[in-house]
């Protein structure tokens, strides 16, 4: 048992240091490990669960008269609990591999999960060869909780981003900001303000704002668009090939990678949308430029937007432009 237990170390151990561009895998083995890593999220629920529920009934065999877990039934559970974070690691792992995550959190959530499975593993095998003590077993325990709520963190932190930026207190004051630019948007004269920022609103900003930020990608501000997300800056300005906000509205909306935005599902823009923030870009997607700087072209959509601005009751397309 502990040749395996020395053998699982050593995986565990190089799963931290093996480049992930060292790791090439052909379609079929790709479709495969894209499908077996969506299990992930199914199996990293049991660690947690039998773990949280060893340890509270170890505490309360110890502060209250409720009996211990018999030992053959407590070293099944630790089997059953080391097995468990063994798939759901490499389940987690094949995710990784073929997804792309913000790096230095997905990195942070693997090394502690790892760590814990790692730990884990020889606990496992010290209690079922009789080699610890009571104390020493819960020594073991209380480190592995402490590594368990960190992955657990870090995954959150993956999934849906960090939970402070969700306080009500946090949300409350980005709206109220978002309000008073739009305010001042009204007023504004600039082509950003004026045309780009509606377009944002009404198609982008549902699911990259601050309510949802997606790849953790913002779309609700010049700033936020330069600084992009988990594939890099979503505005070059000058460069719509690079730009990300522009490249993947010009997908096939059937695209097989589903990469087109918007979602097929969502409301997609109109040419004229469209064409206006490819030359928006191409000219160097300024923030500061004027709408009298702006091609003939486009002006009905200006108009548009300007009377919608004034009289939303204007606008008979129902379209949201704030």
């Amino acid at each position: 048992m502990i040749t395996l237990t020395i053998i699982i170390s050593l995986v565990l151990i190089s799963l931290l240091f093996i480049p992930l561009e060292a790791i090439q895998l052909n379609t079929q083995l790709d479709l495969w490990r894209e499908f077996i890593g969506v299990m992930h999220p199914l199996f990293l629920h049991l660690p947690v669960g039998l773990l949280i529920s060893l340890v509270v009934i170890t505490v309360a065999s110890k502060l209250t008269k409720i009996p211990a877990i018999p030992q053959l039934t407590y070293k099944a559970c630790l089997i059953l609990l080391s097995v468990s974070s063994l798939i759901s690691v490499a389940t987690g792992y094949l995710l990784y591999l073929g997804d792309s995550y913000p790096q230095d959190v997905v990195d942070a959530h693997l090394w502690t999960a790892v760590v814990f499975t790692l730990i884990l593993s020889w606990h496992t095998t010290l209690y079922c060869l009789d080699k610890i003590k009571a104390r020493a077993n819960g020594s073991f325990l209380a480190v592995e909780l402490c590594l368990l709520i960190m992955a657990g963190h870090y995954g959150g932190v993956i999934t849906h981003g960090e939970p402070f930026d969700k306080a009500p207190w946090v949300v409350n004051a980005e709206l109220k900001k978002i309000e008073q630019e739009k305010l001042e948007a009204q007023h504004s004269s600039t082509i950003y303000d004026s045309l780009v920022a509606p377009i944002m609103v009404e198609y982008c900003n549902y699911c990259h704002g601050i309510k949802k930020d997606k790849a953790n990608l913002r779309t609700d501000s010049y700033a936020a668009m330069l600084e992009g997300g988990d594939e890099g800056p979503s505005l070059v300005p000058g460069n719509i090939e690079k730009s990300t906000l522009i490249s993947r509205m010009l997908l096939p909306i059937d695209d097989e990678d589903e990469e087109h935005m918007p979602p097929a599902n969502k409301k997609q823009l109109n040419q004229a949308e469209l064409d206006f923030l490819i030359w928006w870009v191409k000219s160097g997607a300024s923030n500061t430029s004027t709408l009298n700087e702006i091609p003939s072209q486009f002006d009905t959509l200006n108009q548009k937007i300007k009377e919608y601005q004034e009289d939303p009751k204007s606008n008979t397309n129902n379209t949201k432009y704030y």
